[in-house]
């Protein structure tokens, strides 16, 4: 399995490992993080997470990546693509460690993925599922190029898609 290693600005985006383990059950436990999500990470549970985002790679040929602060070295959450079976697309995703928020990285990072599901990946649209009181993401979608299409059920609750179109972004100038 080749997990690219894609570097921006201020990140770098590579492949998860074992030793990300404390940090992600670090990040994956603190309310603000998981308000949107299913509830707070234990080491077990971060632990199949891991080596589900990993086997994603396998599987799809896309997945999250790790991402690292490049002016500190640390591990400040992941991005990346996501297509479970059955998943209305390719899906940009974005889990950051709230002591990060407000710098601009889910962008950044968010941007850098899309990227890759359209030149990389090949797919000819990029989707974001978002709860509809998650401002947040929401916004980062938007800044990404994305909008509101459709309310659909997926995981027991009604979720907001945003997407944006190969020619939809292949148009913007801030790609």
């Amino acid at each position: 399995m080749d997990v690219p290693t894609i570097v921006t600005d201020r990140l770098v985006l590579r492949c998860i490992d074992a030793a990300d383990l404390n940090r992600w059950v670090e990040i994956a436990s603190k309310p603000e993080f998981y308000r949107y999500l299913s509830g707070p990470t234990d080491r077990a549970s971060a632990w199949r997470n891991i080596a589900l985002q990993l086997g994603h790679w396998v599987l799809r040929g896309y997945g999250l990546w790790a991402v690292d602060e490049t002016a500190t070295g640390s591990m400040v959450g992941r991005v990346g693509l996501w297509g479970e079976e059955d998943w209305p697309g390719v899906e940009a995703v974005w889990f950051l460690d709230p002591a990060v928020w407000g710098r601009g990285y889910a962008t950044e990072a968010g941007a850098a993925a899309v990227r890759f599901a359209f030149e990389k990946v090949g797919t000819d649209e990029v989707i974001s599922v978002i709860r509809p009181d998650n401002v947040r993401s929401v916004r980062v979608a938007e800044r990404l190029g994305k909008t509101f299409q459709r309310t659909e059920h997926l995981h027991g609750a009604d979720k907001s898609v945003y997407a944006i179109t190969r020619g939809e972004w292949e148009a913007r100038t801030d790609r």
